[in-house]
C-alpha cells in the first residue's frame, strides 16, 4: 500500500510518486495485453541487461509462455462514497468470491458476478485508515482468510492496521491486528459485526511515531493471511518503516534502521505461523512480541524456545514487505513476493517439505546484491527478482500458482505482476534455472492483489476502481 501524500495505492515509496503521478494522468483500467520482452536466457543476463528484463541467476534458461493473458470485467463493487480500494479477494469453500477493502469492507460477490448490496462485514469503525486524513495509503483492512473448516465453525480473520482514535487499542496508533471473525447465525451473506474482544488474537506494535529521526512508521505492514496445507495460519508482516529517503537524498539512512529483519525477537519483517485452533491457549511471548492470545504455537515452529528469547510464532524472517504471498493449492510450495527498496522486486519460494526458519536476507540483501554490510545467517536468495523504475516498475504484487481448468496450458504457473505498470509475468520453479515471462500488460491498473476462486480461476483488484477483473487467455 501506499504513502500519506499521494492518493495512491500499497507499499511503495513517496520518492516514486512521479511514477505514479504520470499514470494517473491515463485511464485506470485500460486494457491490453502484449507478450514481453521478459524472457531470458542465461546469455541474456548481462551488463547491458534492459530495464525490462527480469533478473535471475545466471544460469538461467527460458521458458515457454503457454498462453497470452487478459483481463475482463468479473464484478463490480456498487456506489460508495469513495473509490473501493481492492487489498484482498477470498473464497470460503463455495462459488462466492469475498472482497477486502481499504476501508474496512468485505463485499460479497455471488456466483455469476453479481455483488450484494449490504456489505458482508463492516469494520470501519476499527480499521486505521480510510477516510482518516492522517492515515497513510498502505494502512487498512490488509487480508482475509477464511479457516478450513470455516462451513462448520463460521470462522473468518481479518488482519488491519490499528488504532482509529474512536475504536483505541490501548491509545496505541502505530499497530497491526490479527482478529477472529465468525459469520452470522441467521444469514450466511453477513457477519457478526461485534467480535469479542478474546478475538483481537494478535497486536503487533510497530517503532513509535515519536522517533522524529526516521520517517513515517505507517508503512511496511504485510498483513496477507493464508492456511497453509498444515491447517496453520500464516501471517505475513512488514519490517514496520520507514520508508527512508532516495539514495541522492542528502538525509538518506538505510531501509529497516532497526533491523527488524534479521532480529528473532521482534514479530515484524516475518511469515508468522499460529495454530488458531488451540483457542484457550497463551502463547508464551504473548506480552512481548504480538500480545497474543487465544492460540498456541506449534510444536515444530522452527524459532520456539518458550518465554524470553526468540519470538516463537515465527516461521521466516528476512523480509522487507511481503504484501501478498500463497500456496501452491496441489503442492504446497510457498511463494512469497516482497516488495523491494529503489533496486528490485523479489520472489521468494519455500518447498511445501521446509520445516521452516529460512532467512531471505532483509536488511543485509536486497534481491542477489547485498544492501547494508551485516551478516544473515542462513540466507536464500530468491527465485528471482525485477529491476525497480525500469519501465514505471514500482512494487511488486504476488499471485498464485494457476490450478484451474479454464486456462490448462498455464497449469503448474505462479503469476505475480507489477503494482504501478499492470505487467504480469508468470514461472514455473526450476531451482537455479528459475526464469520469468511477461504474459499480460494490464496497462494502468493499480495491480493491488490476486484472488483465486474454490475452482482456481484468478482474479485481480485494483486501487481506485471498483471493478473486480478476472485473468483469462488473450
Amino acid at each position: 500500500m501506499f504513502e500519506e501524500d499521494v492518493c495512491v495505492a500499497k507499499h511503495f515509496s513517496r520518492n516514486r510518486i512521479w511514477i505514479v503521478a504520470s499514470i494517473l494522468l491515463g485511464s485506470l483500467m485500460v486494457i491490453g495485453v502484449a507478450l514481453g520482452s521478459g524472457r531470458l536466457s542465461a546469455e541474456s543476463v548481462s551488463a547491458e541487461t534492459t530495464a525490462n528484463d527480469v533478473f535471475v541467476p545466471l544460469v538461467a534458461t527460458a521458458l515457454l509462455p503457454p498462453n497470452r493473458l487478459t483481463v475482463t470485467p468479473y464484478a463490480t463493487l456498487g456506489i460508495t462514497t469513495h473509490t473501493p480500494t481492492v487489498t484482498d479477494i477470498a473464497h470460503a469453500g463455495d462459488g462466492r468470491l469475498f472482497i477486502a477493502e481499504r476501508s474496512g469492507l468485505i463485499k460479497i460477490i455471488m456466483p455469476g458476478g453479481a455483488t450484494r448490496a449490504q456489505p458482508f462485514l463492516d469494520i470501519s469503525h476499527l480499521v486505521k485508515g480510510y477516510p482518516d486524513v492522517q492515515a497513510n495509503w498502505e494502512e487498512g483492512l490488509l487480508g482475509l482468510a477464511f479457516h478450513p473448516d470455516y462451513a462448520t465453525n463460521g470462522y473468518f480473520y481479518v488482519a488491519y492496521t490499528g488504532a482509529n482514535p474512536t475504536y483505541p487499542v490501548n491509545g496505541e496508533s502505530y499497530q497491526i491486528i490479527l482478529r477472529r471473525f465468525r459469520v452470522s447465525d441467521s444469514d450466511p451473506n453477513v457477519a457478526n459485526p461485534n467480535p469479542d474482544p478474546q478475538d483481537a488474537l494478535m497486536i503487533i506494535n510497530k517503532p513509535s511515531v515519536q522517533d522524529e529521526s526516521v520517517a513515517n512508521h505507517s508503512v511496511h505492514n504485510g498483513g496477507d493471511l493464508n492456511f497453509g496445507p498444515d491447517g496453520y495460519l500464516y501471517m505475513s508482516v512488514g519490517d514496520g518503516g520507514p520508508d527512508p529517503l532516495n539514495p541522492d537524498d542528502p538525509n538518506y539512512q538505510v531501509g529497516d534502521p532497526y533491523n527488524h529483519g534479521q532480529s528473532l525477537d521482534v514479530a515484524l519483517a516475518k511469515i508468522l505461523r499460529i495454530d488458531v485452533d488451540q483457542t484457550g491457549s497463551t502463547p508464551p511471548d504473548a506480552n512481548r512480541c504480538a500480545r497474543g492470545r487465544a492460540y498456541a504455537i506449534p510444536s515444530d515452529n522452527p524459532f520456539a524456545d518458550g518465554a524470553g528469547g526468540n519470538c516463537d510464532e515465527i516461521w521466516a524472517y528476512g523480509l522487507r514487505n511481503p504484501w501478498r504471498f500463497s500456496f501452491d493449492r496441489a503442492t504446497g510450495d510457498m511463494y512469497i513476493a516482497d516488495v523491494g527498496e529503489w533496486e528490485f522486486e523479489e520472489v521468494d519460494y519455500q518447498p511445501a517439505n521446509s520445516s521452516g526458519g529460512a532467512n531471505y536476507g532483509w536488511h543485509c540483501w536486497q534481491g542477489f546484491e547485498p544492501y547494508v554490510d551485516c551478516e544473515a545467517e542462513n540466507y536464500v536468495p530468491p527465485l528471482l527478482t525485477y529491476p525497480t523504475g525500469g519501465y514505471g516498475e514500482c512494487s511488486i504484487t504476488g499471485g498464485y500458482v494457476y490450478r484451474g481448468s479454464e486456462m490448462p496450458g498455464l497449469n503448474g504457473y505462479y503469476i505475480y505482476g507489477d503494482f504501478c505498470t499492470g505487467r504480469m509475468w508468470i514461472t514455473a520453479y526450476a531451482g537455479a534455472a528459475t526464469t520469468a515471462t511477461e504474459i499480460a500488460d494490464i496497462q494502468n491498473n493499480f495491480l493491488s492483489t490476486y484472488g483465486e476462486d474454490i475452482n482456481g480461476e484468478l482474479y485481480v483488484g485494483g486501487f481506485f476502481s471498483n471493478t473486480v477483473y478476472k485473468i483469462v487467455k488473450q
